[in-house]
């Protein structure tokens, strides 16, 4: 078995030379189709290296989620209760930048957030919650996606709170 292993390695690297007058014919048929195959994983290596570039950072955003926004859904509840259900359903979060992030479920809830004094009413509650001016540029409405539901942790989170 290991004189096999030997001579299957030496016909594999084209060190295996025979004594049939065959052999020589052959060898040359061998190499070139070594040759392709060789030069076939470097291109895919160079081609893998473009893909894999990293994103750029400008459109990440980091978001941490607002501690406080059960205490901003009982302040928007005491002036307008009906909007209180909108807001209890949504998630809010803080930017980088101060901003905040309210991420809906669909898209009815942020209409009606949208619309009228319930911005208003909502960005008031979070100065005051926040005890700074949250302006009408830092208050932002989004529809969460599929993939973007709260963790366990951000549930446990937001439970103690």
């Amino acid at each position: 078995i290991s004189r096999i292993a030997q001579l299957e390695e030496q016909v594999t690297t084209g060190r295996f030379i025979s004594s049939a007058s065959t052999a020589p014919t052959a060898l040359p048929k061998e190499e070139p189709k070594k040759v392709a195959p060789s030069s076939t994983p470097q291109t895919a290596e160079k081609t893998s290296v473009a893909p894999t570039a990293p994103p750029p950072v400008a459109d990440k955003r980091v978001l941490r989620p607002l501690r406080s926004w059960m205490e901003v859904v009982e302040r928007v509840g005491r002036s307008a209760p009906a909007e209180a259900g909108f807001v209890k359903a949504s998630k809010a979060y803080t930017t980088e930048d101060g901003s905040v992030v309210v991420r809906f479920d669909n898209e009815f809830s942020l209409q009606m957030l949208e619309r009228g004094p319930s911005r208003d009413r909502l960005r008031a509650a979070l100065s005051t919650v926040l005890r700074r001016e949250v302006g009408d540029r830092n208050l932002i409405f989004e529809v969460a996606g599929k993939n973007e539901n709260a963790s366990v942790i951000d549930e446990i989170l937001e439970a103690t709170e």
